[in-house]
């Protein structure tokens, strides 16, 4: 069975992101994990720039969890990531991928199992 999962888009906020992930049967959990990427003016600015380019994170040949830190540094790339560390309910969740790379592998292994989600 082929499932087919649409990105949510990179301008939504906290919950519209937590809810685009739910709607297809994943936990807050599972979202934070397989996001796994506040724009950078500098890359993206808010006219003009659409030839620019940009890894989603600092790590483009090897999955990685450095993600979870930049979050921290309000460094993540696009806004719907930098939501998910932004005085929110899923703060304690990037904080705890960012320091335990066992708990993040175990995680994302255990998201990216669908059991049926389409």
């Amino acid at each position: 069975m082929r499932h087919t999962f649409v990105l949510p888009g990179p301008t939504l906020n906290l919950s519209q992101l937590v809810s685009a992930f739910s709607n297809k049967g994943f936990t807050t959990k599972e979202t934070v994990v397989l996001s796994g990427t506040s724009l950078d003016p500098r890359i993206c600015p808010r006219s003009g720039g659409d030839d620019n380019l940009s890894p989603l994170d600092k790590t483009t040949t090897v999955f990685y969890y450095a993600y979870f830190r930049d979050l921290k540094e309000k460094k993540g790339l696009l806004h719907s990531d930098q939501q998910l560390y932004n005085d929110g309910s899923t703060d304690s969740i990037v904080e705890s991928y960012s320091i335990n790379s066992a708990t993040f592998f175990r995680d994302v292994t255990n998201a990216m199992v669908l059991d049926g989600k389409s």
